[in-house]
């Protein structure tokens, strides 16, 4: 056999054809898209509704999903709901948004129906007359843990048992769509008419369409680790350096239309949530990468991102469910890695170098590089079985 492809490689070596392959070192960091297995929840198959707006783990373990028939605990086979029917502290079963904070406390936004915290088994509805009936849109822990709660009708803080409503400034009354805290403990908050704010004890920024951005509608605030600030709008993503210099053409790939999450995962990637399916950006490949495009995530609205402990990317969606994004153990080599062909017949090592025939010619696996050879421009003819 070793003689034989010696002769073969001999014959063919006019006809390579190369392809530079991402080094394999590098590809169990990159992870394209082809190295992940998909698994769904849906209504067929357990899931109390198949509207995910949120999703939250806490340290018992348990996956918390705010659906639109109340809160969903996941255990990874089971569902188990909390709402109206057999939980009086939730007055709707509509469930907005989630945050487990620092004392593990789960708190729970709704739609409508105020503010439920869920701690150690026992469920308390926070009673304020400020919040009380209030469409809750966001949620975030900010210093000496208080929690900023961001509604339809304005931004408030809870702080030692007590909600204090912000009034008389830029951010009375504002529709709040969005809200994070980042490393310096400034807190940025978007708004659905407004723009962009960002304001610490100095004071408070504005940043709109008048500053560069493609939209004042802002849905999704998010900073990686290297202090870029990525800002969703109803109009595609922006970048907000730490210098304070609006990007947006160097977002190659990301969609025109509503962004609805931001995720840094463990190896440096941003996924991105949208009304136009899953997204992920990859430092390597520098572009967002449209996940499942044929299939069942495809285009669909992508409500909520979450990375657990064992690298997997959960996806809550608007009307297809909860998805699971398994990273697998093995390294997938195909066609979006580079082979010519994904039928491969029969394949040999020498030592340093794989080898695999397919229908359409001899392939070898070299250092990171992979290459083709060919005897002519026929298919019939370039197949390899033994």
């Amino acid at each position: 056999m070793k003689t034989l492809l010696g002769i073969v490689l001999l014959h063919f070596s006019l006809l390579a054809l190369g392809q530079e392959l991402i080094p394999f070192e590098e590809m169990e960091d990159t992870k394209s898209i082809s190295q992940y297995t998909f698994k769904e929840w849906s209504m067929n198959n357990g899931l109390p509704n198949n509207a995910v707006m949120d999703i939250a783990k806490s340290s018992e373990g348990f996956m918390w999903l705010a659906t639109f028939n109340g809160l969903t605990r996941f255990d990874g086979k089971e569902f188990k709901v909390y709402n109206s029917s057999n939980t009086p502290e939730f007055v709707t079963n509509s469930i907005s948004s989630l945050l487990v904070d620092s004392n593990d406390q789960l708190w729970v936004g709704t739609n409508g129906g105020g503010l439920v915290k869920y701690h150690q088994g026992v469920f308390t509805r926070i009673h304020t007359d400020s919040i009380n009936g209030s469409i809750i849109t966001a949620l975030a822990e900010g210093t000496d843990d208080a929690l900023w709660i961001g509604t339809r009708s304005g931004l408030a803080k809870l702080e030692n048992g007590s909600v204090e409503k912000f009034s008389g400034d830029e951010l009375a009354n504002v529709n709040v769509t969005a809200l994070f805290f980042d490393y310096k403990q400034r807190l940025w908050v978007g708004t659905a008419a407004n723009g962009l704010y960002v304001f610490d004890d100095t004071g408070t920024v504005n940043f709109s369409k008048k500053h560069g951005l493609q939209s004042n509608f802002i849905r999704a605030v998010f900073m990686d680790s290297q202090d870029n600030l990525w800002v969703g709008t109803d109009r595609g993503v922006a970048i907000i350096n730490s210098t304070g210099i609006i990007k947006m053409d160097s977002v190659a790939g990301a969609p025109l239309v509503f962004t609805n999450r931001f995720l840094e995962d463990t190896d440096g990637n941003i996924w991105l949530g949208s009304n136009d399916g899953l997204r992920r950006y990859s430092q390597y490949f520098e572009h967002f990468e449209l996940v499942q495009p044929d299939q069942e995530l495809g285009h669909h609205i992508v409500q909520a991102l979450y990375q657990d402990e064992e690298k997997n990317i959960w996806a809550g969606t608007y009307r297809v469910g909860l998805h699971r994004l398994n990273q697998s153990k093995f390294l997938l080599l195909g066609e979006y890695e580079g082979l010519s062909n994904e039928v491969i017949n029969v394949t040999y090592s020498d030592g340093s170098i794989l080898w695999a025939g397919s229908d359409d010619g001899l392939i070898s696996l070299k250092e990171g590089k992979i290459k083709t050879f060919q005897l002519g421009r026929r298919s019939a003819g370039n197949r390899i079985w033994k």
